[in-house]
């Protein structure tokens, strides 16, 4: 990812494959790398949500587990999450801060066009999605 973020910067790079976000944390918030995130795809985009999980034999008092889960799933905290980890938000009403909404998809933007990565959903389009890119770059 560093290698394809100083080619975005150095001009070398028009166009780059499809990286998730996260994989630019620094440098995608960085006007002179020149990258940018598109959610407006025809076909939607493939997302990933936050998630927590809590392993049978956690060592810590259920309680606090449970109180820590349900502050993370505050709207706002989602949003704060949301931005720092380049992720989707789970909550429909977290509100992503202004200064990242250009590189994490709304919590509408989710429900209206995200595929979550589930891979028979996008085996079902890979083959289609492939050959629509090709055609496109080819021209």
């Amino acid at each position: 990812p560093n290698q394809v973020a100083d080619l975005f910067r150095t001009g070398s790079l028009d166009i780059g494959g499809i990286y998730s976000p996260a994989f630019f944390p620094d440098q995608i918030r960085k006007p002179e790398y020149k990258m940018g995130v598109t959610y407006g795809m025809k076909e939607g985009f493939a997302t990933q949500l936050m998630f927590t999980v809590i392993p049978k034999s956690h060592p810590a008092d259920s309680d606090l587990i449970h109180a820590f889960i349900n502050h993370s799933l505050d709207a706002g905290v989602q949003g704060r999450m949301a931005a720092d980890v380049l992720n989707g938000p789970v909550n429909s009403k977290a509100v992503i801060p202004a200064e990242s909404r250009a590189f994490v998809p709304s919590p509408k933007q989710i429900a209206e066009k995200a595929v979550l990565h589930d891979d028979k959903s996008l085996a079902a389009v890979q083959a289609a999605w492939i050959k629509r890119y090709t055609e496109i770059f080819a021209a």
